[in-house]
Formats: structure tokens, sequence, C-alpha cells
């Protein structure tokens, strides 16, 4: 298990109901300290990672913490990867 290092999680949209959730819980993951976390479109999503699957409607990107502390906080199932 990875821990202690800080990580990007890019949370992935497949549906329009999960384009909503991950919209909508934005604002508050924002105000969890020490992480940054934005909404992607899914011109920005590839950009950041550019193999995302073809059905990628848009994502979260979470940048600080460790993969632990980002599943735990923001309770999304999501890909993890050092950028």
């Amino acid at each position: 298990m990875l821990t202690g290092r800080d990580l990007t999680v890019l949370a992935l949209a497949f549906t329009e109901a999960d384009v909503w959730r991950f919209r909508a819980a934005v604002p508050w993951q924002q105000q969890q300290p020490g992480y940054a976390v934005r909404w992607l479109d899914v011109a920005e999503a590839r950009r950041v990672k550019p193999r995302i699957a073809d059905e990628t409607l848009g994502a979260t990107l979470i940048d600080g913490g460790d993969v632990a502390q980002s599943g735990n906080a923001f309770g999304c199932r999501s890909f993890c990867s050092r950028v």
C-alpha cells in the first residue's frame, strides 16, 4: 500500500450521473485541508492522462495527500498515478 506520498487522483466520470455527483462534490472537496480539487472537462482530463477511456465524460482532479487519504477523504473510486 502506498502511503506518505503526494499523489494526483483522477476520478473519472463515465455517466451523466457520475458527472452530476462529482461536480456537486467539488465545493465540499475543495474545503478539505491539504488538497487542491477541480473539475475537468474531458479535454482537460485527456491532457492530464491521455490514455483515459473513450467513454470518459469528465473527471475530478485531486492533488495532495496520499492514496489512502484521498480515497478516504473523498469516497471515490479513482485511478491513481504519479504525475
